[in-house]
């Protein structure tokens, strides 16, 4: 009888005092769980950050830059890869392009500029940039460089043209910051901009071969020796 009561008292006890153990335990895995799960989105976001400096007119203009930049982590190295690089380059009405030096390899390249569209930065991959305040204030969405804003404060001094008002010297700050979260906003905004692209690419296209078909229409028309008759009187 004694040993069926003990017996008894210790499945009672266990019963009372395990689920309050485990109770207990549960908040200190929970809240682990959360440290470890916002560690490792922590460790996925990159940022680029670039000053740079323009000097010229709408349309024609050269420039020099600084930029920071810190990946997000690599799984398989283990570590972030941070950098510095100064991009140098100008522009002609629509095209310009950039060159990128860096002590890091993987920084290193050029970009090419096409309107509002940046192709090959060996920092941010493609890019495009439209206006929010023209002039002054721009957002981005980059292939590497994720979603980003570009603030153009400086514009100084001013070269006057009528009643037209030009800045000769314009300095601009930028901040982008990647992350999965970011990327597919990103994606889409460049993925649509890319089908905007090669429509415009195929409507130039064909408008190109239906004045080349026009140019040679005319030119038979005109070397026509039936042309070169004279009227019957």
């Amino acid at each position: 009888m004694k040993f069926r009561t003990s017996t008894l008292a210790l499945v009672l006890l266990a019963g009372l005092v395990g689920p309050a153990a485990a109770r207990s335990h549960a908040p200190a895995v929970a809240k682990k769980s959360a440290w470890a799960h916002f560690r490792d989105q922590v460790r996925k976001i990159g940022v680029v950050t670039q000053v740079e400096v323009e000097y010229g007119v709408p349309g024609a203009g050269v420039g020099i830059g600084q930029g920071f930049v810190v990946t997000p982590r690599d799984e398989a190295r283990g570590k972030r890869t941070v950098g510095t690089y100064t991009i140098v380059g100008g522009a002609l009405g629509l095209w310009g392009k950039h060159w990128y030096l860096s002590p890091t390899e993987r920084f290193r390249g050029k970009e090419v500029t096409v309107g509002p569209v940046n192709h090959g930065s060996p920092v941010f991959g493609d890019r495009v940039q439209v206006p929010i305040i023209f002039g002054y204030v721009f957002i981005g969405a980059s292939r590497k460089g994720g979603l980003g804003l570009t603030i153009a404060p400086l514009h100084l001094p001013f070269m006057t043209h009528g009643l037209l008002a030009f800045p000769l010297l314009r300095g601009s700050v930028s901040l982008y910051v990647t992350h999965p979260l970011l990327a597919r906003p990103a994606s889409w905004i460049l993925d649509k901009n890319d089908s905007l692209m090669a429509w415009l690419k195929r409507t130039w296209g064909k408008t190109k071969a239906g004045f080349a078909r026009m140019k040679l229409l005319l030119k038979e028309r005109w070397q026509d020796p039936r042309n070169d008759q004279p009227d019957a009187v």
